[in-house]
């Protein structure tokens, strides 16, 4: 409040020094006043990342469409030793072991495609944040309305005291009027007591 009130009594002090009367609107001083005040500033970044992350929330609900590609390269030639009951002859009866070689090259490929059907997690996050970003707007503008509130106090405070100053100076001229009038009645020696 403070802080409001200098701000306000600079921009009438400003006009004074420089010599231009200017004299701002409440319009003008409002717009000022939301566009210049921190609290304000933070309420706007609170809004922002209330946001993201209800955008970030939402995008979980997304699906998701994933690939995956390997390819392996082994240096040398995989080879098995096993008997012949691979080979398709169950028990052999002189079991003579065999190698198998393997390819020198493995390649894999594989394409995933995920839906969420349903998170309580996911769900709850999202209201959550939903509930997060109205409250950031209510705040937000809930301050707004406080500093209009607040500039429009102080506006028509300066706005009585400048009218003061003038009821004042209106008044200090017609006494200096009053007092040439009673010197020069004075001088003349009438009215008073003569």
């Amino acid at each position: 409040m403070k802080q409001l009130f200098v701000l306000l009594l600079s921009f009438f002090c400003l006009t004074d020094v420089l010599g231009q009367p200017k004299t701002y609107s409440l319009k003008e001083c409002v717009e000022t006043g939301i566009r210049n005040n921190l609290a304000l500033r933070n309420s706007r970044l609170s809004i922002s990342k209330s946001k993201t992350a209800w955008t970030q929330s939402r995008a979980r609900l997304i699906p998701v469409l994933s690939a995956d590609f390997q390819m392996t390269d082994f240096l040398m030639k995989p080879a098995n030793v096993t008997t012949g009951a691979l080979l398709g002859n169950d028990f052999p009866d002189d079991p003579t072991w065999q190698k198998i070689q393997s390819m020198q090259y493995a390649v894999t490929a594989g394409i995933r495609f995920g839906v969420p059907l349903y998170s309580q997690t996911v769900l709850s996050a999202t209201k959550v944040a939903r509930t997060v970003l109205e409250l950031s707007n209510l705040s937000y503008e809930k301050a707004v309305e406080d500093l209009t509130m607040q500039i429009g106090n102080v506006y028509y405070l300066a706005q009585a005291s400048l009218e003061r100053l003038k009821l004042l100076d209106e008044n200090i001229r017609r006494m200096e009027q009053l007092c040439l009038i009673t010197q020069e009645l004075y001088k003349e020696g009438s009215g008073f007591g003569g």
